[in-house]
């Protein structure tokens, strides 16, 4: 009540200024005349361009000053923004009446159908636009409307994007109309601006600087706003040309690879993985992830690598050649990095200098190289069966541990761990075969079963026994009719 009779007044107040305006409007649109009781001003039904004083907004619309006796009605579903209590808006035009006689508004270059006052259109709201109405009023410093061509802008040139305030506590809305006259440089500062937000790049960011875009996607990597990059990366070439993409070529992916590294030792922290994983998709140079002189940061990059899976050609050369570093956790981290999944022919590659590792002096590096051994598929247990049968004992029992590795794909060396079972006076060779009959499971068949059931039984090494039970637990139904053998071995109190 109190806001409709504030409206009155104003509207009083407003009717000598406006009353000037709307005739020399009716001069020159040519249209039928509407009359508004109240008031001797006469206010054109349709083909003028009115302006107008935002008093009131609700969830419907918002009340407008027009210079009438009694506010009128602008509905929500005209607009591309949203509305403010005291704006200025032009471009107004009359589309009608309601019921008791309010004029209800519309908007230049939109279609007016079906216009309800709030009353009547509770059953199809429509919720607010996503931008607040930045210079909507379109007015010049005199207060008179400017030529129509200049200040109403078609709803699809408005350019709706988002930016933290100065407070960076809140999200504000702004609006950049008419984008075929607006500054190339103020769109590479609104692009910048949306990337270090870690938002979308705004629809005019086509029309930036090719500096802007390749700063612009630095700044979402840094970020690691993945949804951003592969927004302003997509990998449809049609959609790159569309967009006018910046190519990312190989000095630009090494220079970011660089920041996301400096960025990562600037918070003692690991780059992060999935920016560094686009980056090496890309072509990026997996060296600079990998400083052999900072452990710490090289041990992160190892730490990506082997969450990414499969390895490169490039990335599997860069890891083997760690395994000379004087630090044993280097080594030990780029042994177990290289038993990720890599290629066919990079394992074919791998496997035989890989094997050379199996010497190293640390013992913890040897046991982490043999079971990378086994996983680089029939290159790597092809290289372990070579070495069943070398002189040093511990290079023996290694073999056996890449053999168990390799799981099924070692079941053709079975004969030889069962000859080791029945022969081999080691102790912990026995064991060691014991344990890869049992990676193997199925595979190694009842003749294994029975082998290692009978050194369950009685086989003097206590770790040899253990082994065995472990085993036969892991070969499954083909261990069947050994049953009675590991039921007797519950007695076994030093096993």
């Amino acid at each position: 009540i109190l806001a409709r009779a504030a409206a009155t007044a104003k509207a009083a107040e407003a009717a000598a200024r406006a009353g000037a305006t709307a005739t020399t409007s009716a001069s020159a649109g040519g249209g039928a005349t509407l009359p508004v009781e109240g008031n001797d001003m006469e206010v054109e039904h349709t083909g003028v361009a009115l302006e107008g004083h935002v008093l009131t907004v609700t969830k419907d619309g918002a009340f407008v000053d027009v210079g009438s006796a009694a506010p009128a009605f602008l509905p929500n579903n005209t607009l591309a923004w949203e509305l403010e209590p005291g704006d200025d808006l032009s471009g107004l035009l009359v589309c009608g009446h309601s019921a008791t006689g309010q004029l209800q508004l519309t908007l230049e270059n939109f279609e007016c159908e079906n216009v309800e006052t709030p009353e009547s259109t509770q059953h199809h709201r429509r919720g607010h636009g996503r931008g607040h109405g930045c210079d909507r009023g379109c007015r010049n410093k005199t207060g008179t409307s400017k030529a129509h061509k200049t200040v109403c802008y078609p709803r699809e040139e408005l350019l709706r994007l988002r930016q933290l305030d100065s407070t960076g506590d809140r999200a504000v809305q702004v609006q950049l109309p008419g984008l075929s006259s607006y500054p190339t440089a103020e769109l590479d500062q609104l692009l910048i601006a949306c990337a270090e937000g870690g938002q979308l790049p705004p629809r005019s960011w086509n029309r930036c600087s090719d500096h802007a875009k390749r700063d612009a996607l630095l700044a979402v990597l840094r970020g690691g706003h993945m949804h951003a990059v592969f927004a302003m990366q997509p990998q449809s070439q049609h959609f790159r040309a569309e967009l006018g993409c910046e190519p990312a070529d190989v000095t630009f992916l090494n220079d970011a690879m660089a920041a996301l590294c400096a960025d990562a030792a600037a918070g003692c922290r690991i780059p992060l993985a999935q920016p560094v994983r686009w980056l090496l998709e890309q072509g990026a140079s997996v060296a600079l992830l990998l400083p052999c002189d900072r452990i710490s940061a090289c041990l992160g990059g190892l730490t990506i690598l082997r969450e990414m899976g499969c390895l490169s050609d490039e990335a599997a050369r860069a890891v083997l050649a760690l395994l000379h570093h004087k630090d044993p956790k280097i080594r030990l981290s780029a042994a177990e990095t290289l038993g990720s999944t890599v290629e066919a022919a990079t394992a074919t590659r791998l496997a035989p200098v890989l094997s050379k590792h199996l010497f190293d002096k640390d013992t913890r590096v040897r046991a982490a190289v043999a079971c990378s051994l086994g996983h680089l598929g029939d290159p790597g247990v092809a290289v372990a069966g070579d070495l069943v049968n070398h002189d040093d004992p511990e290079i023996r029992g290694l073999a056996a541990q890449a053999l168990g590795s390799a799981a099924t794909a070692a079941a053709a060396y079975t004969p030889v761990l069962m000859s080791w079972l029945g022969t081999e006076e080691i102790a912990p060779l026995r064991a060691a075969a014991a344990h890869a009959l049992g990676s193997i499971g199925k595979a190694a068949g009842t003749a294994a079963a029975a082998v290692l059931a009978e050194r369950l039984q009685f086989d003097r090494d206590c770790y040899v026994r253990e082994a065995a039970a472990t085993a036969l637990g892991k070969l499954g139904e083909v261990a069947a009719e050994q049953v009675f053998a590991i039921f007797a071995a519950l007695e076994d109190t030093d096993a």
